[in-house]
């Protein structure tokens, strides 16, 4: 069952050729939509931007993003003010966007990718600074790595990750603080500082991916996305809890990782009731000596890096 929720664009989309089971007419919150549909059935939920009361609800469209399957939802815009916006939201993982009926029903059909809204994803001529808060260079994905509980492995994540996109994109590896990669002996990784990020950035905007190992420093704000990594384990649970105090809260929106894991996929749903927060992936400990790990391929299907976007010949 599809469902259409619409103000400004009812007449527009009261024409869209697909079986519908449901229309909502007027203004709402973000939270009320995504309370009212986050156990709700359905094949593709269609949303009049002109329908959000709190369009500048970032957090909102994170929540959103966290709690739907943004595969199943598509955004319907009307004029050119919502193109800034739609910048700001690709880094959550919302790439699904029509400005007519038969945009729509495309989706419907062929839900898009990272690499089908990339081009929406330049920010470089947003003059005020307080609006570039998801930044990239061009169309440059940017992927941060952030260990939340202590040595959640955040470097081998990066390390194995890097090895299977590399055999389809140019990808760079930004260190943040530290020189951990010396000891894997790979190239195309440099180290900088928290004040000399930025640059850095700017420096590589001929790669395809860029991936951040964030360590303690503060540049998740530069990232298209940012991985939480969680160790799941009794102990590191024990002192996390401890020494971040209401963490399920403070992540609550965000992509949460659990690596080195030891949960089955059927105990999922037990982990986050009682830890209280919504697990993006599930990665178990990996072998970093494989050539390809079908978890990693999981991952980044999941991020939007599927089969479509592949290509054997790299950019130059």
């Amino acid at each position: 069952m599809n469902v259409i929720i619409a103000n400004k664009l009812k007449d527009n989309l009261s024409t869209v050729n697909i079986p519908l089971g449901k229309t909502l007419i007027g203004y709402y919150l973000i939270d009320d939509i995504v309370n009212s549909f986050v156990n709700f059935e359905y094949s593709k939920l269609i949303i009049d931007m002109s329908a959000i009361k709190d369009k500048d609800n970032l957090v909102g469209f994170q929540k959103m993003a966290a709690s739907l399957d943004m595969q199943n939802v598509i955004f319907v815009v009307g004029d050119n003010n919502d193109n800034e916006l739609i910048t700001k939201i690709i880094p959550f993982g919302i790439y699904n966007f029509a400005n007519n009926p038969s945009g729509v029903v495309e989706l419907v059909n062929k839900p898009n990718t990272y690499k089908d809204v990339a081009h929406y994803h330049d920010l470089s001529n947003i003059k005020n600074p307080a609006t570039t808060a998801m930044r990239a260079v061009g169309s440059t994905r940017i992927i941060g790595f952030k260990n939340i509980t202590k040595s959640a492995g955040a470097t081998t994540l990066i390390y194995l990750s890097k090895l299977y996109l590399e055999k389809m994109y140019k990808v760079l590896v930004v260190e943040v603080g530290k020189n951990d990669f010396s000891a894997y002996r790979v190239d195309n990784v440099v180290s900088t500082t928290e004040d000399n990020f930025t640059n850095t950035i700017n420096e590589a905007s001929d790669y395809d991916i860029i991936l951040v190992d964030i360590n303690t420093f503060n540049v998740e704000a530069y990232c298209s996305d940012v991985l939480y990594l969680i160790e799941p384990s009794i102990v590191k649970l024990g002192i996390l809890e401890r020494t971040m105090h209401n963490f399920a809260e403070k992540l609550r929106g965000q992509k949460i990782v659990l690596n080195k894991s030891f949960l089955r996929s059927s105990e999922l749903s037990s982990f986050e009731f009682e830890g209280k927060i919504k697990v993006y992936f599930n990665l178990p400990t990996m072998n970093d000596r494989a050539n390809k790990n079908e978890h990693i391929v999981a991952l980044y299907n999941k991020l939007g890096f599927n089969k479509r976007d592949a290509r054997k010949t790299k950019r130059s």
